[in-house]
């Protein structure tokens, strides 16, 4: 209320310390109320504020466990591409050892020849492969891939077990070499 509104309402004569007085009563009983409310409001904003802040950290840990997770995801599929080619090069240096076991010229050329893909399938690679490597070692088409192997006879006076007989030149051994049971006159 104003002073005005007070004045008005009170019989014509009243002092201004009267209309003071109810003035400062009016103010006492609504000063707290203002005060609550102003409270109330600078609470509320206080809440908004903390409010928003919590917004940005769950905003902030969603994006760092969404790059967690990215990561994690990239360290998983590393991990087995890594597996993978360890595995791989295990099987390449097992086959490789078997052939060069079996005495094969050519590895890349006996390999070929093999369906490496099956042996990389099978359940027990080393029995498959040894035999597969065997068994190629004995068809025609490895013939020429393999060295002879010692059959207990002697190439010759003096030459070890299986080994060719001794050739005048280059052509001659290579000659040989592929055609263990021929001798040259």
């Amino acid at each position: 209320m104003t002073r005005e509104q007070i004045k008005a309402m009170l019989p014509d004569g009243t002092e201004d310390a009267v209309v003071t007085k109810i003035l400062d009563a009016l103010h006492g009983e609504i000063q707290p109320h203002k005060d609550a409310a102003k409270k109330a409001q600078d609470d509320l904003a206080a809440k908004v504020a903390e409010l928003a802040e919590v917004g940005k950290k769950a905003a902030t840990a969603d994006e760092k466990i969404k790059a967690y997770d990215a990561l994690q995801a990239k360290y998983d599929a590393d991990l087995k591409a890594a597996n993978e080619k360890a595995a791989e090069l295990e099987f390449g240096g097992m086959l490789d050892g078997l052939l060069r076991e079996k005495g094969a010229r050519s590895l890349k050329a006996a390999k070929a020849l093999l369906d490496v893909a099956a042996l990389k399938g099978s359940k027990n690679q080393q029995a498959d492969a040894k035999a597969a490597v065997e068994a190629l070692a004995k068809s025609e088409e490895g013939a020429f891939l393999f060295a002879p192997q010692p059959t207990g006879g002697t190439g010759g006076v003096g030459a070890p077990v299986g080994a060719p007989p001794a050739a005048k030149d280059g052509v001659e051994s290579a000659f040989l070499a592929r055609n263990p049971g021929l001798k040259i006159e």
